[in-house]
């Protein structure tokens, strides 16, 4: 993420005090992780579109120009990366053939690491379509994320309604 930058750039901020919203979300991220089986008791299915949502959220009110949204941008969003990925996992450990969990959480994770290399990049390189400011890199992360988000619950509702459609 472009944080450092964005704080800098709108004036509301220093390099260094990104680092304390970083711990932020980074603190979220570890509350919800541990809360995890219980949210996903709560939310089910809807965990994925929660974790989309709240990224979005985040992605949008970070780059408002207060501190405090910022703040508040950052601890939002920190929710929401957990809550997709702790998904994929529990995914794969249900529904992985017999033995092969191992090697496809290492593709998974090698997946999520490759993300985070490339996501500054193509944030940069998409947020030009929106301004080329470091404020359109989110409002491009945060397209990206409605994109998503529409995507899954679309197949969500042509899932709900294929099996709708079998018990008829």
């Amino acid at each position: 993420m472009e944080l450092p930058k964005l704080l800098v750039e709108q004036k509301i901020g220093t390099g260094t005090l990104s680092g304390i919203i970083i711990a932020m979300k980074t603190t979220m991220a570890m509350i919800v992780g541990i809360f995890f089986g219980k949210i996903y008791n709560l939310l089910h299915w809807w965990v994925v579109p929660s974790g989309i949502v709240a990224c979005l959220i985040g992605g949008l009110v970070i780059p408002q120009g207060h501190l405090w949204l910022a703040c508040l941008g950052g601890v939002i969003s920190g929710i929401g990366s957990p809550l997709i990925g702790t998904y994929a996992f529990k995914t794969i450990s249900e529904t992985a053939p017999s033995g092969k969990e191992n090697a496809i959480n290492t593709m998974v994770l090698i997946g999520f690491n490759a993300g985070s290399f490339v996501a500054p990049i193509a944030l940069t390189t998409g947020g030009n379509l929106f301004g080329g400011t470091f404020k359109s890199d989110f409002y491009f992360m945060a397209s990206i994320f409605a994109i998503l988000l529409v995507i899954v619950i679309s197949q969500k509702i042509i899932s709900r309604n294929q099996t709708h459609n079998k018990s008829i």
